[in-house]
């Protein structure tokens, strides 16, 4: 198995509106609901035209790695959503 090693480029933040995230082009998003609360975030990419791109469901305590144009923006229907610039790496 893969193991996933990722270095911060920056502090987490609170998706709360459209943001490029720091100009980042790998993004760590966590959707920190809880389980029990069920809500879940839908992410929305969008170039920096302000033209979606794509959307994706991030599910309670889910995060996924997301890579994007530096000044493409991502937002988030909840404000749980929490998002960190960072570089990936997997050996």
């Amino acid at each position: 198995m893969a193991v996933r090693q990722i270095r911060l480029l920056g502090s987490e933040v609170t998706l709360t509106s459209a943001s490029t995230i720091g100009d980042a082009e790998c993004v760590r998003l966590f959707n920190g609901n809880s389980v029990t609360a069920g809500t879940v975030n839908v992410i929305t990419h969008k170039d920096s035209g302000g033209n979606t791109k794509g959307t994706i469901s991030l599910y309670p305590q889910q995060e996924i790695i997301l890579d994007k144009s530096s000044k493409d923006t991502l937002e988030a229907t909840n404000a749980s959503c929490l998002a960190v610039s960072i570089f990936d790496k997997i050996n």
